[in-house]
């Protein structure tokens, strides 16, 4: 079962980001709980008290003891989270969002094209002021740091969690909102469509009496980032033009890059097959939504 939430759902528009721990703690008291819960909410997180940040983040690492996987869209302003652009400088520091940095959910990053064409939106990406690095991301991320060297040097927390963790297609998304069809974009596209991936391996490994994926960072940054297809180029822009820009491996644009599907089923099934090779190709379903990120390198 796959839940979403978005700024327009319930109380949370007017109660901002403090909504989310009521929620978190009620699905937590559930005796059968949605596996996968993707949320398109976040504040500046500056403006979130750091006692209330931090216990609502350890509440994201119980509902991921549980099982369950949650995923939260990175944001759609680059490095400086919903500020006024027209007060930044060159020397003002890059604003973090909030719950973006808390390191027991999945941030989502956004990429726009197919194929040939690639551009990235204004995903949102960066590293926290309040939460440290987890050990999961210290290989990845420490070599993005080394390659970046002294640019924007004093500007974000080089020892903060960094994010997002992967990304995914969030550019002219057909939606239905009150019966009316629309047109929608941004990384509040972009996560559910990663949630709906998750969901889908869920299905496959459910179908093999194996458990659900629940919270996927330490799997994704030490195997399943093979299951990837790295994003080269392009970057994400904050006030003035200043941000990150995609790379190789992990960065602050795409993260570890966008879900292929087929490619993370191969992962998760390869040594049984070779043991039982009359297992089940996936089905087209599977096929289908795993081009939703799908760039070939030799066209890049």
């Amino acid at each position: 079962m796959l839940l979403a939430l978005s700024s327009y759902c319930g109380n949370i528009l007017t109660d901002r980001i403090h909504s989310f721990l009521g929620w978190a703690l009620f699905v937590l008291n559930q005796t059968t709980p949605p596996q996968v819960f993707t949320t398109s909410y976040a504040d500046t997180e500056s403006a979130v008290p750091v006692d209330y940040a931090k216990r609502l983040c350890n509440t994201f690492a119980q509902l991921g003891a549980r099982g369950i996987s949650v995923i939260f869209g990175s944001g759609d302003s680059g490095v400086d989270n919903d500020v006024d652009c027209s007060a930044v400088t060159d020397t003002t520091p890059f604003q973090p969002s909030f719950p973006g940095g808390c390191p027991f959910f999945t941030s989502v990053g956004g990429t726009i094209g197919w194929v040939t064409v690639l551009k990235m939106i204004c995903s949102g990406g960066g590293f926290s002021n309040v939460f440290p690095r987890p050990s999961y991301q210290d290989k990845a991320v420490s070599a993005y740091l080394k390659n970046l060297g002294s640019t924007y040097e004093g500007l974000f927390n080089r020892s903060g969690r960094a994010y997002p963790d992967i990304a995914a297609q969030s550019n002219n998304f057909a939606i239905v909102l009150d019966g009316e069809t629309d047109g929608d974009s941004g990384t509040s596209a972009s996560g559910p469509v990663v949630a709906a991936v998750i969901s889908l391996l869920n299905d496959f490994l459910l179908s093999k009496g194996k458990p659900p994926l629940g919270f996927i960072n330490p799997w994704l940054y030490s195997k399943g980032f093979k299951g990837l297809n790295d994003i080269l180029i392009g970057q994400s822009e904050g006030c003035n033009g200043r941000g990150f820009n995609s790379s190789t491996g992990w960065d602050p644009v795409t993260g570890m890059s966008c879900f292929v599907l087929i490619g993370c089923i191969k992962l998760r099934t390869l040594s049984n097959r070779a043991r039982n090779p009359g297992l089940p190709q996936p089905s087209k379903a599977f096929v289908t939504l795993s081009r939703q990120c799908e760039f070939p390198k030799s066209q890049i």
